[in-house]
């Protein structure tokens, strides 16, 4: 509950024995087991009470148990809470494992049949007809609604952030979602005492509203994007008029929401700071786009404006890590998917160092700056990496070879950290697994410091992540033969995978 929670808090904490309760379903249980034995041996600095095979074992039961929820016609809200939290941290390393989305459309194929997208239209239709009901005392049918709810917007948020990010096809029949009208009925209440299972719940919910409202914002980049796809190449007017919007909508969010004197922000608890962090790898996504249109001519400088909103926002994701690495290390339990928005950011300084001179210029890119946020990266990935799975130490090594390919300056793999950066409770070097996933193909060498287009290059799809963040697509390829002399000539492929792809699973229609 202290470390993972806040990053999906769907379970209620607020019940007399939360721990007896999901006790009683074996999915959610072995799922929750799963997850903390992920994180326990690598964060526990005192001697281990469980042996080093034991989070295989629980992996291995916590899978059995999802496949399980396929084969049964009955289920429960505990079985669609067990699988969000599975797509949300994967127990497998090396790319293996289900894939993320697949399980977000499982869960809302589930929800379904269970009834809870009924529920939740009752509750919303009851907010809206009479708020004096909300003033009356929770019983336990209310509180039965509030986690049907509270799961039903947290599948929703998850599941577009995955669409948005890897240019899946969204999941459709949303005429339940209504965050505004669960923060309502959240907010009528008085306010719990701080400290109790009462307020972190509160917390939860309204963190829970606040990425729900982000994920309407993803939404529409995403349908944007649908739209523009039979047209051909991208018009500049469209585009910059699309970034003026949703970038308007993003500030409105973080007015409410994040920014200093924020009226929501005392609500959002520990969850604040991940809230920002998913805001700004909207923000870095979204406006990272400027880099497919004409912004060497006269005619689209002003698309250098997103360019550099986009840098800063990649930067303060890199700084809100490192905070964390001094202090709680909270990150480093954080999703999968927030691990990966993580080394987004630092690829996408590595991208802008190979832009056009003008963008360069414009944005007052430093590349000496943009190696110390490099350096700063790895280490954070590297020695903040309390996971079995090794997920950051993998995207690590991705970052460190794509910055050799690129030419820029960053740390031996065997030199000190950068000044400042905390290691992993005991301070030691991450412990890299024999069997690390690698970064090759199978014909690639075994040298580290080169890295495989394979694994880096997107298709020709202008919706998967590497796009978004202008490492492929219209605009961009003129200037992709800095990767060349790592490279060498690895002739035509058509269906390479993206390092986000190797975690979350192939594009739509790949094998």
């Amino acid at each position: 509950m202290k470390h993972c929670h806040p990053f999906l808090p769907i379970v209620d904490i607020t019940l007399l024995d939360s721990f007896t309760s999901v006790q009683r379903y074996p999915s959610l249980f072995s799922a929750i087991l799963a997850i903390s034995a992920r994180f326990y041996l690598r964060h526990s600095t005192t001697s281990h009470i469980i042996d080093s095979c034991v989070p295989a074992a629980l992996a291995d039961i916590a899978e059995s148990h999802l496949a399980h929820t396929l084969l049964r016609k009955k289920h429960t809200l505990a079985d669609v809470q067990a699988i969000l939290l599975l797509a949300a941290w994967g127990l497998q390393s090396g790319g293996k494992g289900p894939d993320a989305w697949v399980l977000t459309g499982h869960a809302a194929r589930l929800s379904r049949r269970l009834g809870i997208h009924r529920a939740v239209e009752q509750a919303v239709a009851a907010t809206k007809r009479d708020d004096s009901q909300l003033e009356a005392p929770v019983d336990e049918v209310d509180a039965a609604v509030r986690r049907q709810w509270r799961t039903w917007l947290a599948w929703f948020s998850f599941d577009s952030f995955l669409s948005f990010g890897f240019g899946r096809p969204q999941s459709t029949q949303f005429e339940s979602i209504d965050d505004q009208a669960f923060l309502k009925a959240r907010l009528s209440h008085p306010l719990p005492r701080p400290g109790t299972p009462a307020s972190l719940s509160l917390y939860g919910d309204a963190y829970i509203a606040a990425t729900a409202q982000l994920a309407h914002v993803a939404r529409l980049f995403v349908l944007w994007v649908e739209e523009q796809a039979p047209v051909g190449p991208l018009d500049g007017q469209s585009l910059l008029s699309m970034l003026s919007n949703l970038n308007g909508r993003l500030d409105d969010w973080c007015k409410l929401w994040v920014w200093s004197g924020s009226s929501h922000a005392l609500y959002l608890g520990a969850s604040a700071r991940i809230a920002r962090l998913q805001a700004e790898h909207l923000r870095l996504s979204i406006n990272a786009m400027a880099l497919r249109s004409s912004t060497h001519s006269d005619s689209h400088e002003s698309s250098v404006t997103y360019l550099r909103k986009a840098l800063n926002a990649a930067k303060s994701t890199i700084q809100t890590h490192f905070e964390s690495s001094q202090t709680d290390h909270a990150l480093s339990f954080a999703t999968d998917y927030m691990t990966m928005a993580f080394a987004q950011a630092a690829v996408f300084l590595i991208r802008l160092t190979k832009a056009s001179p003008l963008v360069q210029q414009v944005a007052s890119l430093d590349p000496a700056v943009v190696s110390h946020y490099l350096t700063m990266s790895v280490d954070l990935l590297e020695l903040g990496d309390m996971s079995e799975t090794r997920l950051s130490t993998y995207f690590a090594q991705t970052i460190r070879g794509i910055s050799r390919a690129a030419g820029l300056a960053i740390r031996p793999d065997d030199s000190t950290t950068t000044a400042g950066v905390a290691g992993d409770g005991g301070g030691d070097q991450p412990h890299v697994p024999e069997q690390s996933m690698s970064l090759l193909s199978a014909e690639g060498t075994d040298d580290t410091g080169l890295y495989d287009a394979d694994t880096f290059w997107a298709g020709h799809d202008p919706f998967d992540l590497s796009c978004v963040i202008g490492l492929s697509g219209v605009g961009v390829a003129q200037d992709t033969e800095w990767l060349d002399p790592a490279l060498g000539n690895l002739g035509s492929f058509t269906q390479p995978a993206t390092p986000w792809n190797m975690i979350f699973g192939a594009g739509e229609g790949s094998v």
